[in-house]
């Protein structure tokens, strides 16, 4: 693993690494914890954006963005006759059988916007690759008979 490293600086190297390892599987060597963290961060980076401007913002999102419009409910505002409601643009989902919202900041929208077509696209590969298995487990049946 430390091919053309003087022995000192690979001793310390490997401590970096013990350190910084998941202590939890202590039974490992030393390579097996490097590659458990940088499996551990690969996978930090496929859920989460990276950068200021993403906050962290998870890269795939089930849901819809859609923009709400409705009445705020106060007798005296331009909202009360129906024509010019009140706008928000939201995150809809649904779990346990109800539909839920989530309001999004205006610099939010694009950022969830691409996350939800991330999972859309993730759903759809998933999806295609899941008939093409059924597809080829029944022509083995059939070439079985």
């Amino acid at each position: 693993m430390f091919d053309g490293l003087d022995r000192d600086k690979a001793h310390r190297v490997a401590e970096f690494v013990v350190t910084r390892a998941p202590i939890e599987h202590p039974h490992l060597t030393v390579h097996e914890r490097v590659s458990s963290a940088r499996a551990e961060r690969a996978d930090e980076r496929m859920w989460t954006m990276p950068g200021r401007k993403a906050q962290g913002m998870p890269r795939m999102i089930r849901g819809s963005v859609v923009v709400q419009r409705r009445r705020c409910g106060k007798s005296n505002c331009q909202c009360a006759d129906g024509e010019a409601l009140h706008e928000a643009t939201v995150l809809s989902y649904s779990e346990g059988g109800r539909n839920r919202t989530v309001m999004l900041a205006t610099a939010q929208v694009a950022t969830v916007r691409a996350a939800v077509a991330r999972y859309r696209a993730a759903q759809a590969k998933l999806e295609e690759s899941g008939n093409a298995g059924l597809a080829a487990l029944l022509a083995a049946r059939g070439r079985g008979r």
